[in-house]
């Protein structure tokens, strides 16, 4: 995903943990833009950024630079991911579908 910020900032942002898993912000290739607006010009900057969750450990941040490449891949790889629909959604597509076979059986067309 893109981001916009009138500053440039950290290229990882360790952020907080939920259960075992810490939430890890990246950001890459940063592009400097002049914004021309009535007020004046304004600097931004333009990056790509990503969210990843690994497991906390020590030296986390060793850990995320060494393997910065592959972990920015995945972040971008899970943002493309097809959402996974949760156990109640299938079950209602299930009776929906049930639902319109017996309506065709019983109201044929």
């Amino acid at each position: 995903m893109k981001g916009y910020c009138n500053f440039i900032p950290d290229t990882i942002w360790v952020r907080g943990t939920e259960n075992g898993l810490r939430h890890i912000t990246l950001r890459r290739d940063f592009t400097e833009e002049t914004i021309i607006r009535q007020e004046g010009e304004e600097t931004q900057y333009k990056f790509e950024e990503t969210d990843v969750f690994i497991p906390d450990r020590d030296n986390i941040e060793d850990f995320v630079t060494n393997n910065f490449g592959n972990l920015f891949d995945q972040g971008l790889l899970n943002e493309n991911a097809p959402v996974k629909k949760t156990d109640t959604e299938i079950n209602t597509d299930r009776i929906e579908a049930t639902e319109n076979a017996l309506m065709g059986l019983l109201f044929p067309m």
